[in-house]
């Protein structure tokens, strides 16, 4: 089984199937690939129950590479050499082990390579695709398909390369600048290609402070209230909603948690400048116990008011529709139109008005 090393320390709550764990402890894993990411596990003690697989790291059980039977009955032979800058390489001069030999070599196989299961976006404009909506039966089922977050392949061929949602395109760039990680050397080195104009505008200004982002004209806040247990499907799906009310315009949405996680993935990706506040962690255990709903409440709350306080996010499309819609029709069309937005990334700052005048590198 697989053995794992927590590095961080963590408390369950009670009575919400969870275990406890601590700095160094190791603990053996039973079940992976829960949603959520969360491992199953149980201690030396032998006490059995979830943790978060963040808090801890695998350790390496595999056994070492075997030494090459035969290679000292096969040495290389001698080879006279009179000048060294054109010797060939030395490896090719060592003759081909015994199939015996050979086959023990390669009997040891690389560990697996986890691959994300392919999932169809079809049902996510209907919102039913998340842990959130797991029945109890599917989270006591351990072969349930649903359960089975990740695949096992020993092999990656060109064609695993080619998933159905996002293709990775590798680019001729180094990938460990900062410079090329924050999206900006497409905005710089080359010319824009968008044709679409931008419906959202920002501005920079020059204060006594330095460059700043204009303030918000008018203030307002939000207000994250009344969690409810909802059903659908006959009850076979549950999940726990949350009404989110705007003084923008007193409006009162009822919102999921998957709800606020697809808005922070989308204003993460649009914008990278801007540091966005995280939301609480996900869980599977515990989920409708009542001092987890309250302490999740009380999280996206703060959430909530970072993002209403700050003159850009406030003002952000795809927050305005978050906070404002209520027809299922017109929520839907939101939700695709933030998805295809072409001013993300680095293309964000082609909505950016900034000062005419050069600015000092020490206020940037």
């Amino acid at each position: 089984m697989t053995q794992v090393r927590a590095v961080y320390e963590f408390e369950a709550q009670p009575n919400s199937g969870e275990l406890s764990i601590s700095v160094n402890e190791v603990l053996i894993v039973v079940r992976e690939g829960i949603q959520g990411g969360w491992l199953e596990g149980r201690n030396a003690k032998g006490q059995h129950g979830l943790f978060p697989e963040s808090y801890v790291v695998r350790i390496n059980t595999s056994p070492a590479l075997p030494e090459a039977v035969g290679m000292q009955q096969h040495n290389p032979p001698a080879v006279a050499v009179e000048d060294g800058w054109n010797a060939p390489p030395a490896s090719s001069h060592y003759p081909r082990l015994p199939p015996s030999d050979e086959q023990q070599l390669h009997s040891v196989a690389a560990p697996p390579v986890f691959v994300p299961a392919s999932q169809d976006d079809d049902d996510f404009d209907d919102w039913t695709d998340d842990d959130e909506e797991l029945s109890e039966s599917v989270l006591n089922t351990a072969d349930n398909p649903e359960m089975q977050n990740y695949t096992f392949s020993n092999r990656t061929t060109k064609g695993d390369a080619m998933v159905k949602q996002g293709t990775v395109r590798m680019k001729n760039i180094n990938r460990f600048s900062n410079f090329v990680k924050s999206g900006m050397e497409d905005y710089i080195l080359l010319p824009s290609r968008l044709i679409s104009k931008t419906e959202e505008h920002h501005e920079i200004v020059l204060t006594a402070d330095g460059a700043e982002w204009i303030p918000v004209a008018q203030p307002y806040y939000c207000i994250v209230d009344k969690p409810k247990k909802e059903s659908k499907l006959k009850g076979l799906k549950s999940f726990i909603a949350y009404s989110v009310k705007s003084s923008l315009s007193c409006i009162q949405v009822s919102r999921r948690y998957k709800h606020f996680d697809w808005l922070h993935e989308r204003m993460s990706a649009k914008y990278i400048l801007i540091p966005l506040p995280p939301l609480p962690e996900k869980q599977v255990a515990g989920r409708y116990e009542e001092d987890f709903i309250e302490h999740r409440k009380n999280i996206l709350q703060i959430w909530v008011n970072k993002v209403c306080r700050h003159p850009v996010l406030s003002k952000s499309d795809v927050w305005i529709h978050f906070v404002t819609c209520t027809d299922e029709k017109k929520w839907k069309n939101g939700k695709r139109k933030a998805e295809k937005d072409e001013y993300v990334g680095g293309n964000f700052l082609y909505s950016v008005t900034f000062p005419n005048q050069p600015l000092d590198s020490s206020d940037v």
